[in-house]
C-alpha cells in the first residue's frame, strides 16, 4: 500500500498551544462538489514556480473554508517540513482568514487570527 502524499499550512495555534491549526492544500477544485461563489472563493492558488519541490500541480489550492487542528506533539512526530511560504502568500492567506465570511468569530478567536 503506498501513502497518499498530503499538505497543508499551518497558521497558528488554539488558545490553549494543546493545538495547531492549519488548513488543507488540495491538488485542485474538486468540481464535483456544488461550491458557492463564497466556498469557491475560499479557495487560495499556489503556483509551482513559487514552491519547486514541493508542488508538481499548478496551482495547487489552500483551502480557507475550514480550518483543521491536530495536537502538537502529533504534528512534530508524524509530519514533515516541506518549507515556508512566500511572505506574499502568507500576507494574503492570514487576511483572507481574518475576513472569512465563512469562518465563524469563535474560530477567528480561537486560533488568533483576530
Amino acid at each position: 500500500m503506498t501513502s497518499v502524499r498530503s499538505f497543508f499550512v499551518v497558521i497558528g495555534s488554539a488558545e490553549d498551544g494543546y493545538y495547531v491549526a492549519y488548513v488543507l492544500v488540495n491538488k485542485g477544485i474538486n468540481e464535483k462538489y456544488n461550491y458557492s461563489k463564497e466556498l469557491k472563493d475560499c479557495h487560495f492558488p499556489l503556483r509551482v514556480k513559487d514552491y519547486p519541490g514541493i508542488f508538481t500541480l499548478d496551482p495547487s489550492y489552500v483551502n480557507l473554508a475550514r480550518i483543521r487542528e491536530m495536537e502538537r506533539t502529533r504534528l512534530l512526530k508524524e509530519a514533515t517540513y516541506q518549507g515556508s511560504l512566500i511572505e506574499k502568500d502568507l500576507e494574503l492567506i492570514m487576511e483572507s482568514l481574518r475576513n472569512s465570511e465563512v469562518l465563524t468569530m469563535k474560530e477567528k478567536k480561537r486560533y488568533g487570527l483576530l
